[in-house]
């Protein structure tokens, strides 16, 4: 199918991503022969795009900053093998394995240009949140590490802070989903999924996602857009009596170390990640090109004493430590252009009542979305991970499919006063 219609490559590559796990047993064949997972689904989906080419985006669209950037963004990470400290097996793999996202990026931007197609990018979510929410609920005592879920994730995000920030990113796309339908069917697939998501978040224990998620929630209450408000805000109230009726204690203690008094020692793990930090700070000043992609590890010992071969924890500071201060700067500027797009699409929804309030509403939850995405980042590495790059790729998706909705509009409104 991928072969006549892109777009079912697109869902397929983004959907074995998200279901292919190591925690379900009928993936465990596939796993074993050597082949890797998202092989077969990106190769269809190139000789799909190549066979459908005339047939994907117009060219009155244009090509998006959002696909300079990400071939920049890659570019120097390339790069960094050479003005770094070397290649290793590791960086070449991420190098290999960041090349074949791009290229599902800049397939995928190319493919989704219309508001039905970017809705069955959001389904997507929905549906891969849905099976890994549902997995992680399903899972006993073996998969728990300190009273914590783990190893439920994807192949990038496995552990249970990189579970916890793709479950909760995904959190305002189901909320939206829920809110912009009215068929019932819609609703309940959304409030079931939506309730799973918040159970599994729970289990994971991540207080990074917890921190992102009220940052965000924060944020739609003061701009969700009027005709929709008295609805958010008894639907977050909803969700707070929720969150706390599914909690147990164990989350609650967990959540307690996030603040501590001055008088307080700070959790181990907490101090450990401040030391990395600043140690951080220090290898960026030697090495303001950055130490290559994926030597973050192999470096961080001769600036933090005591925490040799750590990660990061961080997406920020590992992007500019590896790649440079090019790389962060590029980074920061893939960012804005992301902010920037959606708060010009929902300016511009407000300029013209015969589009589809439901942009408004999408680029509402992406906004969240991304809020969300980048400070649950700020507790751990996400830099070189698929799922948010995923993400970030539904933001040149809304916008060029808001721009040929648009582009119909004016064209239709043309051909009615020529003919009168």
């Amino acid at each position: 199918m991928s072969l006549r219609a892109p777009l079912y490559g697109v869902v397929t590559y983004m959907l074995v991503y998200m279901t292919f796990l190591d925690s379900v047993w009928w993936t465990s064949p596939i796993r074993h022969s050597g082949l890797r997972t998202s092989f077969l689904p990106g190769l269809f989906l190139i000789i799909g795009s190549l066979l459908n080419w005339r047939k994907l985006r117009p060219n009155y669209l244009g090509t998006t900053k959002f696909e300079y950037g990400i071939i920049i963004f890659l570019a120097i990470c390339v790069l960094s093998e050479y003005v770094g400290k070397g290649a290793t097996k590791e960086s070449s793999f991420e190098v290999e394995r960041l090349a074949k996202c791009i290229v599902f990026l800049l397939l995928a931007v190319r493919i989704v240009y219309t508001h039905n197609s970017y809705t069955v990018l959001k389904w997507v979510w929905i549906i891969g949140v849905l099976f890994l929410s549902y997995n992680a609920m399903t899972k006993g005592r073996g998969w728990y590490v300190g009273g914590r879920l783990d190893g439920v994730g994807g192949p990038d995000f496995k552990g249970s802070s990189g579970f916890g920030a793709h479950v909760a990113m995904a959190l305002p796309i189901i909320a939206i989903t829920f809110l912009g339908s009215k068929k019932k069917i819609v609703k309940a697939v959304a409030v079931v999924t939506g309730a799973l998501a918040v159970n599994a978040l729970i289990a994971s224990q991540t207080r990074g996602a917890f921190i992102a998620i009220a940052i965000g929630f924060l944020y739609g209450l003061t701009s969700v857009s009027k005709n929709y408000r008295k609805a958010v805000f008894i639907w977050a109230a909803i969700g707070v009596v929720g969150l706390t009726s599914l909690a147990n204690d164990k989350f609650w203690e967990r959540m307690d170390t996030i603040f501590v008094e001055e008088n307080e020692e700070r959790e181990g793990s907490s101090k450990g990640r401040l030391e990395i930090w600043t140690g951080s700070f220090f290898m960026l000043a030697d090495n303001p090109l950055g130490v290559g992609i994926r030597r973050f590890e192999d470096y961080i010992g001769d600036y933090a004493l005591e925490h040799p071969k750590r990660a990061s924890h961080n997406t920020f500071i590992l992007c500019a430590c590896e790649l440079g201060v090019q790389g962060i700067i590029v980074y920061l500027l893939i960012l804005w252009y992301l902010y920037t797009t959606l708060k010009k699409i929902r300016k511009t929804v407000k300029e013209h009542p015969e589009i589809d309030n439901m942009f408004d509403l999408d680029a509402f939850a992406l906004t969240i979305s991304l809020i969300i995405a980048l400070f649950a980042g700020c507790f751990t590495e996400r830099t070189y991970t698929e799922g948010y790059w995923m993400l970030f790729m539904m933001v040149p998706c809304l916008d060029q499919a808001f721009r040929y909705e648009l582009h119909q509009i004016q064209t239709n409104s043309d051909i009615v006063e020529n003919s009168l």
